[in-house]
């Protein structure tokens, strides 16, 4: 399984799975399958949040001081 490689996850599934002596079965793939399928959706998230808190930090944070923005203003 070619799809495995990348994932430690599904590696160490796929190893457990043929090491254990039985035949893997259609299955044991579709096992492996969720398993990637879960670990890009989860990187999918993680990126995206990253995404959104670096568009966050960009943006000028208001002052908690009340009315520090209306100094000199009177």
């Amino acid at each position: 399984m070619d799809l495995a490689k990348d994932s430690p996850d599904a590696k160490q599934e796929l190893l457990e799975r043929l090491l254990s002596g039985k035949r893997m079965t259609g299955r044991d793939e579709m096992d492996i399958k969720h398993i990637l399928k879960t670990k890009e959706a989860l990187d999918n998230i993680r990126n995206f949040i990253d995404k959104q808190q670096l568009t966050n930090s960009d943006t000028p944070k208001k002052s908690t001081v009340p009315n520090e923005d209306k100094k000199g203003i009177r």
